[in-house]
C-alpha cells in the first residue's frame, strides 16, 4: 500500500462539517451544562477552602482554650478533588471538537491493528468483520489481526476471512513471545506492516478485541488529523453493549466520556481513553512506538506524543462499542488492572521526554494517576480510620464557642451546596444517575490500594511491573446456588472486608450515640449527637461508605442477567457482520427511551421478542405483571404495519382488552397550537395516497400538485378508494384522554419559546406562539417529510376533503394509518378492540416557516427547539393517560368506553356506516366473509 504523497491534501480538502441533528440536540444539550460545570467547580474549590481554613482555625482555636489535642476527623482535611481542578482549568474553553466527515474515495492509507490475546474468538471476529467493512475505500486501508495466543483456530477463520476481504491480514509473533504486553504485540504490527508490499500506511488505527467500530468510524476520526498538522492522534469514547439493566457496578463509564475527557480536550490535555483512536504513523515512529513501560500503554502513548510537542483530541461522538466484564469477579480483575496501569504512568513524569510539555498538560495527561492515587488513598484511610473514630465516642468537630459550631455548619451547608451542585450538573452533562457516582466505586478501594502495594513492591524489588493478561474479557461463571455464591464473594472475591466495614461503621455509629447520651446532658444532647455520627460531613462518609460496600454484597444476593452478545446485536445471516442494536446501544429512538427509568413503572422488567418485529426493535417491553407494555414499530408506514401486524396475530398476546397508545413526535400546524404542544387525534388521513404532479409544472388553476386518485382535479373527491385513506377513532375515549393529559404539566425550552415568537406576527398563525397545551385535532400520514405554506394548505383541503369536512388537519407523521389498518384487521379477526385506540402525537417542529422564512430553512437549518420538550411531553402526558386507564379499570375501562360515533375505516369494515369517503360498503355489518362484495365494489370503481 504506497504512501502518496499528494493524498494527504487532496484529502483534507475532502473534510465536511457533520451536519447531523441528532448529534446538533446533543451537544446542545450537553454544551448547556458543561458550560456551567466549570462554574461550579470553582464554587466547589472556594467554598471548600473556605471551609478548610476556618475549620482549621477553629482547631487552633479549641486547643488554645482547653489546652490540649483537639480532634477535627471530616473531609475537611482535602478541600477539593483533582476533578474540580480541572473543571476549573477548562473555564471559558468549554467549546466541544467539531464533529467532521472525510467524504470521497481520496484519503490517506491507514493499518488497522487488532490485537488479541486468548480471548473469546467470536468476539474477535465480530470485530474484524467489522473492521474489513469499514465505509473506507478497500485500497487504502488494512485490517491486521495479532495474535499473541498463536491459535490454528484463530488463523484458520482470519484466513477465511481473508478470501472475503482481500484487505485482511493475520500475524503472530510466534510461541512466547519475550513480552507478553499488548504494547509488544502493537510493536510487532508495526514492524509486520513495514514488510508488506507498499510499506507502512499513513496512518495507524488500533481496535480492542471487542471494540466493534460504526461504519463511518475511519471518516470520523481521520479528519481531525488531516485538517491540523499539530495533531497526531484522534480517540472517540468507548460504549459499551451488555451493561445490565441499571448498571448496578457502574461500568458505563459515562463520567469519563462525557465530562472528564471533554474537559481535559478543552485544556489541550486530552490522553487516548482506550484502545480504539487513529494516530499518525509518522508521530508514532518519532517516539519509538508503542510504549512498553506500561499496561497502560494508550496512556503512555498519549504522554510520549504530547512531550514529543503533538497533540492529542478527543472526538465526541459515539462511534465504537465494546464489552464490560459480565461477572463481578472480572470486573474486579479489569479496575485492579486499570489502576496499576494507570498508576505506572505516574513513574514517567520526571522522564526527560516531559520537558517540552506544560504544567497544564502534565497535569492533564497525569490526571488519571493523581486522581486515582488521592481517591483510593483518601477512602482507604477513611475506611480503616472513619470506625476507629467513631468507636472512641469522642466529639469529633473542633470549635472553642456556640458561634464557630454555627459558623462551620453553616460553611458545610454552603460546601456541600457547591459540590452536590457540580455532580448534578456532571450527572445531567452526562445521563449518569447521582445515586451510582455516590454509591458505585468506593467499595473496589480495597482492591485496588492492594493492588498499588503489590505494584510498588513489584517495582522497587527490580521484578518489573506486572505481565499483562486479557483480564478485560474474563467470565467466570457464577457460582450456581445461594450458598455457594455466598462461599465465592465472601471468601474467594474477599468481600467479607466489606462486611467488616459495613459492621465496623455500624458499631462506631451506635458507640458515638451512646457516647452523646452517657453525657447526661439532656438540654444539650442534639449537640452532643451533632458533633460525633450525626455531624454532617460524618454522616455524609459512613451513609456513603455502608451504601457502596453494600454493593457487592447485593450483586451477589441477586446477581444481575447481563444481555448476551448475541441478542445485544444484529447480524446480517449472509455475511455473519453484526452490530450492536439500538437497545444495546442504549440508542432507542427518543421517542421510546423517555419511557424508561420513571417511576411510574418499569417498562424494562420482561423483554419478550416477537417474530416478525424489526430487526431493530425485536422485542415488546414489558412490566413484570404484564400491565404495561411497549413496542417500537421503526419509522414508515411498511414497518409500522409489519411490526403491528406481527404484534396483532402473535400467539404470545391476548390483546382483546388491549388499550393502545399511539404515540410519537410530529410536525405542527401553527395554525392549531405550537412546539411542544400534544395533541389526540380523532382522524388519521393518509395524505399522500394520492396522485402527485411536478410543483414545477403543475397548470395554472390548480393550486397543488396533489390530486386524489381517480381524480383530475385536487379539490374532487378521490375515485379510486383503497381502504386506507381515512381512519375514525373512538372520540370519547379521545376525550377522556385529553383530560387525563390536561393534568400534566407540560415541558418547555427557551429555544422553542424564542423561535415560537416568530408566529405571532400572524394572526392566522397566533397559536403557534402560545406555550404549549393539550387538544383534539387530527393527523395526517406520509412516509414523506415536507415543509411549506403551500404543501401545508393542500394536506389541510386533503384532510376535509377525505373527512368530509369533519377533521381538523393539525400534525404530521408516518406511520399511523399503517398501525391502525393492522389494527383494524386484528379486530376483523376478534384480536383487538378497534374502540380501544388513541392517537398521541407531541410537536416537535413546525409543518411551515414562519412569514420570509424560507421553506429549507424551516427543514433542515431551524434550530426550532421543540424536539426535547416533545420527547419530554409524550411521557409527562402519555404517563397521565396511562394511570388514568390503569386507575379507572373496573369502573370505566375494562369493559371499555363505548363510542358514540362511527369508527373504523372508509369500508365500513367493522360495521356502521361511515361519516366520510363514499359510505359503506358493507352496511352496518361487519366484514368477516365479505371478500366477494369487496371485489365487486372494486370493479365498480375501476
Amino acid at each position: 500500500m504506497a504512501s502518496e504523497t499528494n493524498s494527504w491534501e487532496q484529502a483534507t480538502a475532502n473534510v465536511e462539517p457533520l451536519d447531523d441533528p441528532y448529534e446538533k440536540s446533543r451537544e446542545a444539550e450537553q454544551m448547556l451544562f458543561m458550560k456551567r460545570i466549570p462554574k461550579a467547580a470553582l464554587a466547589s474549590i472556594i467554598s471548600s477552602w473556605i471551609y478548610f481554613l476556618y475549620s482549621f482555625k477553629c482547631l487552633l482555636d479549641a486547643q488554645a482554650a482547653v489546652y490540649q489535642l483537639a480532634n477535627q476527623s471530616d473531609e475537611s482535611i482535602v478541600p477539593t478533588g483533582p476533578t474540580h481542578l480541572l473543571a476549573f482549568l477548562a473555564l471559558g474553553k468549554e467549546k466541544r471538537q467539531p464533529l467532521l466527515r472525510l467524504v470521497g474515495d481520496i484519503c490517506p492509507t491507514v493499518d488497522v491493528f487488532v490485537a488479541y490475546c486468548g480471548e473469546e474468538l467470536e468476539v474477535l471476529l465480530g470485530t474484524a468483520r467489522a473492521a474489513a467493512a469499514l465505509d473506507y475505500p478497500k485500497h487504502r486501508y488494512r485490517v491486521i489481526v495479532l495474535d499473541d495466543s498463536v491459535s490454528s483456530s484463530v488463523e484458520t477463520e482470519i484466513r477465511h476471512l481473508q478470501c472475503v476481504s482481500q484487505n485482511v491480514f493475520y500475524t503472530t509473533r510466534g510461541s512466547k513471545p519475550k513480552t507478553h504486553t499488548k504494547a509488544g504485540n502493537l510493536n510487532h504490527g508495526l514492524k509486520y506492516v513495514s514488510d508488506l508490499p507498499g510499506g507502512p500506511s499513513q496512518l495507524v488505527a488500533v481496535l480492542d478485541v471487542d471494540m466493534i467500530p460504526s461504519r463511518h468510524w475511519l471518516r470520523a476520526l481521520v479528519p481531525h488529523i488531516l485538517t491540523d498538522p499539530g495533531v497526531a492522534m484522534a480517540n472517540p469514547p468507548q460504549r459499551q453493549y451488555n451493561i445490565p439493566d441499571g448498571d448496578p457496578l457502574g461500568q458505563s463509564l459515562d463520567i469519563l466520556f462525557d465530562m472528564i475527557e471533554p474537559l481535559k480536550n478543552a485544556t489541550n490535555s486530552a490522553w487516548c481513553c482506550g484502545t480504539g483512536f487513529v494516530v499518525r504513523r509518522d508521530a508514532l515512529d518519532g517516539i519509538g512506538g508503542i510504549p512498553e513501560e506500561s499496561m497502560n500503554e494508550d496512556v503512555l502513548t498519549s504522554f510520549y506524543l504530547a512531550a514529543a510537542g503533538w497533540r492529542i483530541v478527543y472526538v465526541h461522538e459515539d462511534v465504537q462499542w465494546g464489552l464490560v466484564p459480565s461477572t463481578i469477579t472480572s470486573h474486579l480483575k479489569q479496575a485492579k488492572r486499570w489502576c496499576a496501569g494507570i498508576i505506572s504512568c505516574a513513574a514517567v513524569f520526571y522522564s526527560p521526554q516531559a520537558r517540552n510539555m506544560t504544567l497544564q498538560e502534565k497535569y492533564g495527561v497525569l490526571f488519571p494517576a493523581i486522581a486515582m492515587a488521592m481517591t483510593i488513598t483518601f477512602n482507604m484511610a477513611i475506611m480503616v480510620g472513619l470506625p476507629l473514630l467513631l468507636l472512641s465516642g469522642a466529639p469529633l468537630v473542633a470549635y472553642s464557642t456556640e458561634s464557630q459550631l454555627r459558623a462551620v455548619s453553616v460553611l458545610f451547608l454552603v460546601k456541600f451546596l457547591a459540590i452536590f451542585s457540580f455532580d448534578f450538573l456532571a450527572a445531567k452533562a452526562t445521563n449518569y444517575h447521582l445515586s451510582l457516582m455516590f454509591s458505585a466505586g468506593p467499595w473496589t478501594v480495597p482492591f485496588q490500594f492492594m493492588t498499588i502495594v503489590q505494584f510498588a513492591i513489584s517495582v522497587f524489588s527490580a521484578r518489573g511491573a506486572p505481565l499483562f493478561t486479557p483480564s478485560g474479557l474474563v467470565d467466570i461463571q457464577t457460582a450456581k446456588t445461594f450458598a455457594s455464591r455466598i462461599k465465592v464473594a465472601l471468601w474467594d472475591n474477599s468481600f467479607i472486608v466489606h462486611v467488616v466495614i459495613s459492621m465496623s461503621l455500624v458499631a462506631g455509629i451506635v458507640a458515638s450515640a451512646n457516647a452523646a447520651i452517657q453525657t447526661n446532658n439532656v438540654q444539650g444532647l442534639w449537640k452532643d449527637l451533632l458533633v460525633r455520627a450525626a455531624w454532617p460531613p460524618i454522616f455524609q462518609m459512613w451513609s456513603a461508605y455502608i451504601l457502596s460496600c453494600w454493593t457487592p454484597i447485593s450483586y451477589t444476593l441477586n446477581p444481575p442477567t447481563p444481555p448476551s452478545r448475541n441478542s445485544s446485536v444484529d447480524r446480517d445471516p449472509k455475511t455473519q457482520l453484526a452490530y450492536p442494536n439500538r437497545h444495546a446501544k442504549d440508542q432507542f429512538p427518543p421517542e421510546a427511551e423517555v419511557w424508561y427509568n420513571i417511576p411510574e413503572f418499569n417498562l424494562l422488567e420482561r423483554n419478550i421478542t416477537v417474530p416478525g418485529f424489526s430487526p431493530l426493535f425485536p422485542d415488546a417491553h414489558c412490566t413484570e405483571n404484564g400491565d404495561v407494555c411497549q413496542l417500537v414499530t421503526g419509522e414508515s408506514e411498511i414497518n409500522a404495519a409489519t411490526t403491528l401486524t406481527a404484534l396483532t396475530f402473535s400467539p404470545l398476546f391476548d390483546l382483546r382488552k388491549t388499550y393502545f397508545l399511539i404515540a410519537g413526535i410530529a410536525g405542527i400546524s401553527p395554525k392549531l397550537a405550537t412546539l411542544g404542544s400534544v395533541t389526540f387525534a380523532r382522524y388519521a388521513i393518509q395524505v399522500a395516497l394520492q396522485y402527485e404532479l411536478d410543483a414545477r409544472s403543475i397548470p395554472e388553476n390548480f393550486t397543488t400538485g396533489y390530486i386524489p386518485q381517480g381524480s383530475v382535479f385536487p379539490n374532487e373527491y378521490s375515485q379510486s378508494i383503497y381502504g386506507t385513506e381515512v381512519f375514525e377513532l373512538n372520540n370519547p375515549l379521545r376525550q377522556l384522554a385529553i383530560a387525563f393529559a390536561r393534568t400534566a404539566t407540560l415541558n418547555d425550552s427557551a429555544t422553542a419559546i424564542s423561535y415560537r415568537v416568530n408566529y405571532a406576527s400572524s394572526l392566522a398563525y397566533m397559536p403557534g406562539s402560545q406555550p404549549p397545551s393539550v387538544l383534539g385535532c387530527d393527523v395526517a400520514t406520509s412516509d414523506t417529510f415536507f415543509s411549506g405554506t403551500l404543501l401545508s394548505e393542500a394536506f389541510e383541503n386533503t384532510t376535509r376533503l377525505f373527512t368530509n369536512g369533519s377533521g381538523v388537519y393539525c400534525t404530521t407523521a408516518q406511520e399511523d394509518n399503517a398501525t391502525l389498518e393492522a389494527l383494524l384487521r386484528g379486530a376483523i379477526n376478534n384480536r383487538t378492540d378497534f374502540s380501544r385506540i388513541i392517537i398521541m402525537r407531541t410537536a416537535s417542529d413546525f409543518d411551515r416557516p414562519f412569514a420570509e422564512e424560507p421553506d429549507t430553512v424551516n427543514l433542515f437549518y431551524a434550530d426550532q427547539g421543540g424536539f426535547e420538550p416533545a420527547v419530554r411531553n409524550i411521557y409527562l402526558a402519555g404517563v397521565k393517560v396511562v394511570q388514568g386507564v390503569l386507575g379507572q379499570w373496573e369502573g370505566t375501562f375494562e369493559e371499555g368506553v363505548k363510542p358514540d360515533n362511527y369508527i373504523g375505516d372508509i369500508f365500513g369494515s367493522l360495521g356502521g356506516v361511515p361519516d366520510f369517503g363514499p359510505g359503506s360498503e358493507f352496511g352496518d355489518d361487519p366484514v368477516f366473509s365479505g371478500r366477494k362484495r369487496r371485489r365487486r365494489w372494486w370493479r365498480r370503481r375501476v
